[in-house]
């Protein structure tokens, strides 16, 4: 998918590629330093890669350009919840196949990327329940 033509940000500027690539250059100097150890590197080079194509919906990339649009609950579904739908379980689970915990480590790091502590409620209200 082709992600250099949807924006990250209202800057005018910072693309979901952009955007992915900045955080993979931080990601790869805390491997370098040794902080993260190779299998949670490869996990969070794919939760780095996915993350954000929730953004990749009409209501928000008009957002993007237009500053005096505002998010909608009743209309829009926030972008970490979209981003879930993108994650492919089975390159997840690759990384180590004996963790079956790992893809849903990676739902919730992708889901909880920007905290906000009414997530789940907003959630449940745009469900309807």
């Amino acid at each position: 998918m082709d992600t250099s033509k949807y924006w990250a940000k209202s800057d005018k500027v910072t693309t979901l590629v952009i955007h992915n690539a900045a955080l993979r250059e931080a990601l790869d100097k805390l491997y370098e330093l040794g902080y993260i150890e190779k299998e949670m590197y490869e996990l969070l080079k794919i939760a780095c890669e996915y993350h954000d194509l929730g953004k990749i919906n009409e209501m928000f990339q008009a957002r993007m350009k237009n500053k005096k649009l505002h998010f909608d609950l009743e209309k829009e579904i926030p972008h970490n919840v979209l981003s879930l739908f993108f994650v492919d379980s089975e390159r997840v689970n690759k990384i180590n196949p004996e963790d079956k915990k790992n893809y849903v480590r990676m739902l919730f790091a992708i889901l909880y990327h920007h905290y906000n502590s009414n997530l789940m409620r907003m959630v449940s209200s745009a469900r309807g329940n």
